[in-house]
């Protein structure tokens, strides 16, 4: 009887979130066309799906997310990206960026990427092509990436990394490199403007 309550629960949550999207619809559609023409989303999109709390569908509730059944985000994404493509597309790389890194950042990282446990919009590219150094308590990081959905908008931006130490890189214990997937604060990164798609 209780999963039967809990399977209710959580149905009702997704269709609450389906019913917001939906009324959101029209204006997602109405903007497709200028989003395709920036390529980007406009400001404004973003910040009428975020108030609808759905970038932070999957994260973990500690960091401000709903923790959403995947069946639930699978619908969510479907149902966004019926009005607008790029607007479904954003929605996956901000849930997962930020959702990730909630679940699996130290407590003293997740503190300063939520403060207070409110999300914060996290994207970018995981692919290993990033150099990071060990400084202290804490890692240098530079690269290059060839692209990053949904980083127009991002407040992080998501970048993978081989460790380096004295200009070599540092192997693991069976001989691999050793890789590490970090965030950087927005105004440390620099857009080179190499990646135009559509509205993404």
């Amino acid at each position: 009887m209780a999963t039967s309550h809990l399977a209710a629960a959580s149905a009702e949550k997704a269709e609450s979130w389906l019913e917001r999207v939906r009324a959101l619809g029209p204006m997602l559609n109405a903007s497709a066309g200028a989003n395709e023409d920036a390529t980007e989303l406009s400001p404004g999109v973003v910040r009428a799906i975020d108030d609808l709390g759905v970038y932070a569908a999957m994260a973990p509730r500690d960091v401000g997310g709903g923790e959403a059944h995947p069946d639930e985000l699978i619908d969510i994404i479907s149902e966004l990206s019926y009005w607008d493509g790029s607007a479904g597309w954003y929605a996956h790389a901000v849930m997962t960026g930020g959702s990730v890194a909630g679940a699996y950042l130290g407590e003293r990282a997740v503190e300063a990427i939520f403060p207070g446990g409110k999300f914060a919009h996290a994207a970018g590219q995981a692919a290993p092509t990033g150099k990071a150094e060990r400084e202290g308590d804490h890692y240098r990081v530079s690269g290059r990436f060839s692209f990053g959905s949904g980083t127009p908008n991002a407040q992080w931006i998501v970048g993978g990394y081989m460790l380096h130490e004295g200009g070599k890189p540092v192997k693991g214990e069976q001989g691999q490199p050793v890789m590490l997937i970090g965030l950087a604060p927005r105004e440390k990164v620099n857009f080179l403007g190499n990646w135009d798609v559509l509205g993404l």
